[in-house]
């Protein structure tokens, strides 16, 4: 077999044949037959068929041969593949040859020691005779191991490699240690075996990825050394301690073994960046693979190590140590590569040992559980109220957080920092969900706690949105104060005082500006700053802004909840109620003047004052009639207000007005106005102002369309020939809305006040002179009309004649050529 001599060509072999004829079919055969990789192929063939003869042999008169004799057996049958790999490497140069034969004899070298304790089995090795012969039978072993090893793998691996030398003969020995039956010195023997694997791996991975690197291919594939020491680790823990082991404590082994690889992929990461100055993307699949392999491995280790745990009863502590060796693998590949994805795993790895740790002191969290739930006046603690004892985990993180983003690490501050508002967020929303059951115990405490942990977290994290999330935990900590505390019989508290807290809490948070001074100084970070800084780049002040929020929702309520007792007189905690939330909007409205705070001042009051109307007795028809007098009244001052502090004028409408406060009415919206706290008194009489003027113009039109156009119509019915209808008197309140219209469209040009004062002041006109009790036929009411609108649509054409046009002039023209042709048609039909 000339087939692999070093020299030759590995080109086929082409058999004489004459120049230019076809080759036959035998031809092709022995071609192909001499190529190379056909020669490996039967050379592992040929190794496997000897090696199965080889068993054979021993099999027929194998029970008939002494221990020394199939020990000897065996040792020699190594030997002589060893001296035969060596005879082809020097003398026949088959490189192929040699190099199968050297790997059988490293594979055969272990079974060397396995069957010194198989073949002992049954023996008492206690016993003199034995243990000499055990020895003496361990002697010529141990020598062909290190002669044979030692020389084959300096051949492999260019050069001789001491620690991995080292360890692949301490393991082989080691399988002639005898089974241990006890689980101490079973862990005790794997992880000693660990040790010398993890010591062997890392030294020869460094070495066969440092001669890749250096274009010096070691004469064997790259990672054999490394997967024979893993077969040496797996068969020693499968054949001497699997049965001493319980399956969760294999977990524990599986995560060794994983953090043997992750640590020679950190070294051959190492050597890596030495080479190209960092890891640069893509990463080679030299460390790719490897990395998935660790992590399955941890996976699987940690999955395992949950075998028998349990928090009550009987349970194993494998889980614990097995999530924190996690964790730790999990940091480190996350160090290596700056992979957030591994930060997010050392942190679940974490949290679970975090969570199976108070199995440690079971006695201990036995007695704070029914302490706990004596206090709350419950039989056991609610589960969603374990999230408290999260707290002392997420400032860990916290502290740990803070202290990466101080040293620049970003690949490990924000994951950290989004794993621990994901938990905190998560933790009260489960808490939450025990209102609908009615139950408050936990959301109190839980959202107490939450709003301690958002603020420092605001600190530590230099993110100023985290205050929102804690003003949020503080209302509804607040809100489920009371049921919460009368639940453990701490107070005695009616529940329909919870609006009155909750709006004296929206009160505390508008009167001074000292927590948003405080407050303010805590960096804003992210995208979303427009939450906490107007359009200008100004601070927003978020406890006013939120105790704002509260009271608007605290007045809903309070309405909502008024509207079942509607005719009933307000009781003292509605009263208080009231009270606390006009103090929050009138403080934030003087604090921070813009629009929709003075709204929600007057909306209140007038509720209120309905209300009270409602439960003194007052009918609706003098209540209707005292609206309207009371909204003329302060629409009017509240125009002369605006006029006499030249908040308005000709150039400025009240249109404009608004949108200085923060509101525009065409595309009815809010938005921030820029340091309103900068204005003076004016300003903040204008956002009381404009709101209650708005509102009176909204009160007077709607009761104008639906009372009091009515009423004119029905002075009108006895005229029109209705029998039934009884002659009345116009209102007071009619007329007066009438003209407030008129003024209203001269003053303010507005097109729908100028609209509705063009079509009812006809009906008004004639009203009055039905009212005065004058003998006043129907074929006069048209004329009256005609000479109303004639003047309305002469008047309008005078002001439309003017320099500057004018919009309100022609909704009057409009609405007085309507009049008129719909009587010249009514006139044309009657004659």
């Amino acid at each position: 077999m000339s087939d692999d001599r070093d020299g030759v060509s590995n080109e086929p072999v082409i058999l004489a044949r004459e120049v230019g004829s076809q080759p036959s079919f035998l031809e092709n055969v022995l071609n192909r037959f001499f190529q190379e990789k056909n020669i490996k192929w039967m050379l592992v063939m040929g190794a496997a068929i000897v090696f199965g003869s080889s068993l054979m042999l021993v099999t027929k008169a194998w029970p008939e041969w002494t221990l020394t004799l199939k020990y000897l057996t065996i040792l020699a049958y190594t030997g002589v593949v060893f001296v035969a790999g060596n005879v082809a490497r020097k003398r026949l140069k088959l490189n192929a040859t040699y190099r199968v034969l050297y790997s059988l004899t490293l594979l055969l070298l272990p079974v060397c020691f396995l069957a010194l304790t198989w073949l002992s089995a049954g023996t008492a090795l206690q016993e003199g005779w034995q243990v000499v012969e055990f020895a003496m039978l361990l002697l010529p072993a141990t020598g062909l191991l290190w002669f044979a090893s030692s020389r084959i793998l300096d051949h492999f691996l260019r050069g001789r490699q001491t620690t991995f030398l080292i360890s692949f003969c301490l393991l082989c020995v080691a399988g002639a240690v005898p089974s241990v039956s006890t689980p101490m010195a079973a862990m005790t023997f794997t992880a000693v075996c660990w040790l010398v694997f993890t010591a062997g791996v890392m030294k020869v991975n460094r070495h066969t990825f440092w001669l890749a690197e250096t274009h010096q291919l070691p004469r064997i594939f790259g990672f054999l050394p490394i997967v024979m020491l893993g077969l040496q680790f797996v068969v020693l823990v499968g054949t001497k301690t699997v049965t001493a082991i319980p399956i969760q404590w294999i977990g524990l082994g599986c995560v060794l073994v994983s953090a043997t690889v992750l640590l020679t992929t950190r070294t051959v990461a190492n050597v890596y960046r030495q080479r190209t100055g960092d890891l640069v993307r893509p990463l080679p699949w030299s460390i790719i693979t490897p990395l998935f392999c660790g992590l399955i491995l941890t996976i699987l280790g940690v999955v395992l190590s949950f075998y028998g745990f349990s928090y009550v009863g009987e349970t194993s502590y494998a889980v614990i140590p097995t999530s924190i060796l996690a964790a730790i693998l999990m940091a480190a590949a996350a160090k290596d590569t700056r992979h957030s994805g591994f930060v997010w795993i050392s942190l679940i790895f974490a949290t679970i040992a975090y969570q199976c740790c108070p199995t440690l002191f079971s006695d201990i969290v036995q007695t704070l559980r029914s302490t706990t739930a004596e206090a709350l006046k419950q039989e056991r603690v609610p589960i969603t109220l374990y999230g408290i004892t999260y707290m002392p985990l997420l400032g860990l993180l916290t502290a740990a957080s803070y202290r990466f983003r101080k040293l620049g690490q970003i690949e490990f501050s924000k994951p950290v920092q989004h794993f621990v508002t994901l938990v905190a967020v998560f933790l009260g929303a489960i808490a939450i969900s025990d209102m609908v059951w009615m139950s408050f115990a936990s959301p109190f405490w839980v959202s107490l706690a939450n709003m301690i942990a958002f603020l420092v977290f605001a600190i530590a994290f230099a993110d100023r949105r985290y205050v929102i999330v804690a003003l949020g935990c503080g209302m509804v900590s607040g809100v489920t104060a009371i049921p919460a505390l009368n639940g453990m019989q701490w107070i005695d508290v009616s529940p329909i005082w919870i609006p009155a807290l909750m709006a004296a809490a929206a009160a505390l948070m508008t009167a001074t500006r000292i927590p948003d001074s405080i407050l303010n100084r805590i960096p804003v970070a992210g995208s979303g700053s427009l939450w906490v800084k107007r359009s200008d780049g100004s601070d927003r002040n978020l406890t006013q802004v939120m105790g704002c929020i509260l009271a608007a929702i605290v007045s809903f309520v309070w309405v909502c909840e008024s509207i079942l007792h509607f005719v009933e007189p307000m009781s003292q905690a509605s009263l208080m109620s009231f009270g606390f939330l006009m103090a929050a909007f009138v403080l934030y409205t003087l604090r921070n003047p813009q629009y929709h705070s003075g709204f929600c001042v007057w909306m209140l009051v007038s509720y209120a004052a309905v209300r009270w109307a409602a439960g003194h007795g007052i009918s609706i028809a003098d209540g209707l009639t005292y609206t309207t007098y009371v909204s003329i009244a302060i629409s009017s001052i509240a125009y002369l207000f605006l006029r006499g502090t030249r908040s308005i004028s000709q150039a400025s409408s009240i249109a404009t007005l608004r949108k200085t406060l923060g509101f525009d009415a065409e595309r009815f919206s809010t938005f921030s106005v820029s340091r309103p706290y900068a204005a003076g008194w004016i300003r903040r009489a204008q956002a009381f102002v404009v709101p209650i003027f708005d509102l009176s113009f909204v009160a007077l039109s709607c009761l104008g369309v639906a009372v009091h156009v009515p009423l004119l119509l029905k002075t009108h019915l006895v005229l029109l020939g209705d029998p039934t209808a009884a002659v009345g008197s116009i209102e007071l309140s009619t007329v007066l809305v009438s003209l407030w219209l008129l003024a209203v469209a001269i003053v303010q040009r507005s097109r729908l006040a100028s609209g509705m004062a063009s079509m009812i002041l006809p009906l008004v006109a004639t009203a009055v002179l039905i009212s005065s009790g004058l003998d006043f036929p129907m074929v006069w009411l048209p004329l009256v009309w005609a000479i109303v609108q004639v003047i309305l649509w002469l008047s309008a054409s005078y002001i439309a004649s003017g320099d500057s046009p004018s919009p309100v002039a022609t909704v009057i023209q409009s609405v007085s050529v309507a009049w008129l042709l719909a009587l010249l048609v009514g006139f044309l039909l009657f004659i």
